[in-house]
């Protein structure tokens, strides 16, 4: 009976956090709690992944198994990196709260550990499950977005949705975003596309159109990339665009192109497919969506009045081309205070706030970049930590057998990359969340051939 509640309560609690994580943060933050507390009791009670499933008899997949654990595991390296600044911090309270928001550092690793079995067990249907949740809340976003202002205005305060503010140039800024933060919601957005492309190669193995046609919301999920106008987003979407073009030639084109015209060509003919999308179909989409024109062009506008020091003509302070450039320079002159140790994990915003003082710019304290802030936080030992763990589950999910789970991985790779150096997501719940959910879910493939039984 025990088992059952557990797996019923488990399971519960895994599809409110899938479903909740576009809509709401504080019933993805209630969900992850539960699932955190029955991991823990889980392990307290010695039920294990290795007590309730019989391993393979081969030495390939035990050792693979021994794999997926470690890198479920090794994330802690890094919370003990930035745990162990808090001894060199002063204010140590600050660093606790900092800690425990920094949490799903582990917790969502440790969720998935403890409950590898049943994971694996409604693994894919999980999976859609999220596709489907994101995809519902794009819809949503997407249907306000062609709405009148006034009308937006009135039904997001009737249902308490997040402020709804009238802006005679919003497409300058990207769509509003009802539920969730724009930046942190279009980071889950790319996740989610990078699954559901996995979801038509990997699964749909002799249906794929049928499968996009009646299936498939990448369509939409599209949209919602291009009308919230996030482009750190955006542009780490082309980068590892580019691995699932390269992956899917190589796959299905490149032999019978080197076989037909030579290696030569067919190399040309992935450069112009490379091109094409993400160059040519971009600067289509810059030159005839207005949304997207506005939205870079502001940037580019923000960057000249920075440059030519007219900028302070203007409401300066919203400019987030000009924020960025000033979150990287003062992070770095934190690092070169303090390149070994960091400041501590519990005195890093306060030490900000005494650098941003000394610029005569009035800027609020922003942190644009996961490696600094790290290196800044807990120093090389921390930011060591980070690469670590993240170059150990790159490398261990190329070295797979399962050829659209490489794929997967290195499009998620370089996406990330990207972001990290533009922004800190992983300092927010939901970016957070949506990190180390998507590093968790890439992992379980790695184990897919196992058969699984109870005993």
């Amino acid at each position: 009976m025990r088992k059952f509640n557990y797996k019923f309560l488990f399971h519960l609690f895994f599809s409110l956090f899938l479903i909740s994580l576009p809509f709401s943060k504080g019933v993805a933050s209630t969900a992850y709690v539960g699932l955190l507390v029955l991991s823990v009791f889980s392990i307290l009670q010695k039920q294990l992944t290795t007590n309730i499933v019989k391993q393979s008899s081969t030495p390939e997949d035990n050792e693979s198994l021994k794999i997926v654990k470690k890198i479920l595991l090794i994330p802690g390296l890094l919370f003990l990196m930035l745990g162990g600044s808090l001894l060199y911090s002063e204010d140590v309270t600050k660093g606790i709260e900092e800690l425990i928001s920094q949490s799903k550092i582990i917790g969502i690793p440790l969720i998935f550990y403890a409950n590898l079995f049943l994971i694996h067990q409604r693994y894919y249907g999980y999976v859609n499950m999220l596709i489907r949740a994101v995809s519902v809340a794009v819809g949503i976003t997407f249907i306000l977005f062609l709405l009148p202002d006034f009308l937006v205005e009135r039904i997001t305060d009737l249902i308490g949705m997040q402020e709804y503010v009238i802006h005679d140039k919003k497409y300058a800024f990207g769509a509003y975003s009802p539920f969730v933060d724009r930046l942190q919601f279009s980071y889950l957005i790319v996740v989610v596309i990078f699954l559901e492309l996995w979801n038509v190669f990997h699964l749909a193995v002799n249906q794929r159109l049928s499968y996009f046609f009646k299936n498939s919301t990448l369509l939409l999920l599209l949209v919602g990339i291009i009308i919230l106008g996030a482009r750190g987003a955006q542009l780490g979407f082309l980068l590892a665009l580019s691995i699932w073009i390269i992956g899917i030639f190589y796959q299905y084109g490149y032999s019978w192109c080197k076989g037909k015209w030579g290696g030569s060509i067919a190399v040309g003919i992935l450069t112009i497919g490379l091109l094409m999308t993400t160059v040519l179909i971009p600067f289509a989409a810059y030159k005839t969506i207005p949304s997207v024109e506005t939205r870079y062009n502001q940037m580019t506008w923000e960057l000249g009045t920075f440059q030519d020091g007219t900028f302070q003509n203007y409401d300066y302070t919203h400019f987030t081309s000009v924020r960025r450039l000033l979150s990287w320079k003062h992070t770095w002159t934190l690092i070169q205070e303090k390149p070994i140790l960091g400041v501590g994990l519990g005195d890093y915003d306060e030490a900000m706030e005494i650098v941003y003082q000394k610029e005569p710019l009035r800027f609020p304290v922003n942190t644009h970049n996961q490696f600094l802030y790290y290196w800044a936080c807990g120093g090389v030992l921390a930011l060591g930590g980070f690469l670590l763990i993240w170059l150990y589950w790159f490398y261990q999910c190329i070295c797979t057998e399962k050829y659209w789970t490489k794929v997967l991985s290195g499009a998620f790779f370089a996406f990330y990359f990207f972001v990290f150096l533009l922004d800190a997501p992983l300092n927010y719940q939901v970016g957070s969340m949506t990190f180390w959910l998507g590093y968790a879910i890439i992992s379980i493939p790695l184990f897919e051939r196992f058969s699984f039984k109870r005993v």
